[in-house]
């Protein structure tokens, strides 16, 4: 779902249909550029290329951009996923890639910019999202995959310096939720 003003730079198909075929992926993305509606660019965002951290990212956040990704048919059309119908509308595409992970996919990116994404003030993407929802679509991942996603922060945090700026700041999340975490169980016991 590729939004029709942003770019797909010429060997974006080819380079994640070979990745997805050598690692067997079921969902590939790559990094990309942000450009405004002149086509300047604006900024770059480099996104993780580890499948399992990837299972972290979407603990709150989308490990791609939306226009970039692509994924196999059979493994959407095996697990009766279904763009759109969910009660979190304004979250749609995130929900998308949440139904997506309960099943297990296996998801990445292309080490390289593969993808320009227009960025634009009053887009309906930027008006249309509703963060209760997302929020509670992250406390429900969160909840559901607690254990897998503690045992995710506990490899990380010995390889912090093996970490883009993007996964750093991911993990930061976790680690600041898991500070918490710890210290109000300690004054509650």
């Amino acid at each position: 779902r590729m939004d029709a003003d942003d770019i797909s730079l010429p060997e974006r198909f080819e380079k994640q249909i070979k990745l997805m075929e050598d690692t067997n992926l079921d969902i590939c993305g790559a990094h990309f550029f942000i450009i405004n509606e002149y086509n300047n660019y604006l900024s770059t965002r480099v996104v993780s290329c580890k499948i399992d951290f990837n299972k972290m990212i979407l603990a709150r956040s989308v490990p791609f951009p939306h226009g970039a990704v692509m994924f196999k048919k059979s493994f959407y059309k095996k697990h009766h996923l279904i763009y759109g119908e969910t009660l979190y509308k304004k979250a749609e595409d995130y929900a998308l890639w949440i139904d997506f992970a309960e099943y297990h996919a296996s998801i990445s990116n292309v080490d390289e910019f593969l993808f320009k994404y227009r960025h634009m003030e009053h887009s309906l993407s930027k008006q249309d999202v509703n963060y209760q929802h997302a929020l509670k679509l992250s406390k429900k991942y969160i909840e559901k995959n607690h254990k897998e996603l503690d045992g995710l922060f506990e490899i990380y945090q010995n390889k912090i310096s093996s970490l883009n700026d993007f996964e750093v700041e991911q993990f930061s999340y976790f680690m600041i939720k898991t500070i918490f975490k710890s210290k109000t169980l300690t004054l509650l016991t």
